[in-house]
């Protein structure tokens, strides 16, 4: 490969073609951070939810409310006690809220996330 040449994976295959859904010489490239973008956004992705200085890993999906994996992490981690006075806090400190989607809070693949006391809950 050349120098400074992005990565690039074809998209409509042979079997695309084969089943009409391209036509034969049709193929596109698509750089390789675009479909590791398009795949994060169908499978989803991991990320870890730190609690007490332990991490633990957890697969989401960009569709899934921030109250999904909270609820999967207090799980996780065997939180029984004032569960209602946590939250979980994206890499800057930022509170999530629990309506909001992974895509909207702005979570990223492999972003490290805290589950702490709430300010807000707390009070």
């Amino acid at each position: 490969m050349v120098a400074g040449v992005a990565s690039k994976r074809k998209v409509n295959t042979v079997e695309n073609v084969a089943t009409g859904q391209a036509e034969p010489g049709t193929e596109k490239s698509l750089p390789i951070e675009a479909i590791a973008s398009e795949e994060h956004a169908t499978h989803g992705f991991k990320v870890t939810v730190i609690y007490n200085g332990v991490g633990k890993e957890f697969a989401v999906k960009p569709a899934e409310s921030v109250k999904q994996l909270f609820d999967q992490a207090v799980m996780a981690f065997g939180i029984t006690g004032n569960v209602h006075t946590l939250s979980l806090y994206n890499p800057g400190g930022q509170e999530l809220s629990d309506a909001m989607t992974i895509k909207d809070a702005g979570i990223k693949p492999k972003d490290e996330l805290l589950l702490r006391p709430s300010a807000v809950k707390a009070g």
